[in-house]
Formats: structure tokens, sequence, C-alpha cells
């Protein structure tokens, strides 16, 4: 699987717990390019789903639950597709050995308070970054599982 996650110019993944991630909207056009690969398929948590269609242009959001249908469930189902969060769920996946890709998005925005990204050292330790682009003012970090 191929982590995606959109974060603000100074490192926090939300405004709070029920953020509908609006600011993000100067990632729009990286996000459809990277959530489009892998067949378009991309997984999210429900808590996260909430405030995203099930169905974007060429692209499928399927909403996962611990009742239903699981993180592990969607892995052995499809191995390739997109994990686009939240940070718990991502964090689960990388330590389950999931995600082979990850691509942190970092949107020229600067939030004021929020929720603090916290996985910069996990990756580190397991990843190797292997590219950082610029995309209309949006930086991208792909990194690679060592």
């Amino acid at each position: 699987m191929q982590l995606i996650l959109g974060l603000s110019k100074n490192n926090f993944i939300a405004k709070s717990e029920n953020d509908d991630m609006s600011w993000l909207k100067a990632d729009k056009n990286v996000f459809r390019l990277l959530s489009a690969t892998n067949g378009g398929i991309n997984y999210i948590s429900k808590k996260s789903g909430e405030f995203m269609p099930d169905i974007l242009p060429g692209r499928k959001i399927i909403k996962l639950s611990r009742k239903s249908l699981t993180l592990d469930m969607a892995f052995v189902l499809n191995k390739k597709a997109n994990l686009l969060g939240g940070q718990t769920l991502a964090l689960e996946a990388i330590n389950k050995n999931y995600i082979t890709d990850i691509f942190l998005t970092y949107s020229p925005i600067e939030l004021e308070t929020g929720i603090k990204f916290n996985l910069d050292k996990i990756i580190e330790e397991k990843f190797n970054k292997v590219q950082k682009i610029t995309i209309d003012g949006v930086i991208v970090y792909h990194w690679k599982k060592k």
C-alpha cells in the first residue's frame, strides 16, 4: 500500500478532530494525481472518511472500520491500494509493514493550532526519502520502505 497524507506547511495534519480539511485546497491537484494511482482505490479511516465523498472522478474512496472492513482485510483485498489516513490508521499500517511508499504533501498554508503530525520519527526509521518535488506550490516528499 502507499500512504498519502496532506499536511500544513508547519506540520499540522488537521485543525481539529472534526476538520473538513478544506484548508488543503492548494494541494487538490496533487491529491487528484496521487489518489488516482493504483487503480484509484483509496482506503480511509471511518472518521476521516466522513468528510470525503465515496466517489471522486476516476477514484473510489472506501471507508475502513474496526467492525466491518478492517485495515487487515483491506490489505488482503488490495495490497497496492492507497491509504489516505488519518494519522492513527497510518501508524497502524506502518507498524504492520503494509506500507511500501509514503507521499507527504505539504500545503503552503500554515495553521495556527491543530493536531500536529507525529509520525516523523517512525517514517525516518523505516523509510528512505527518495524524492522531493514541488507542484503548484505544494511540496511532495516521497519515501520508500527500507
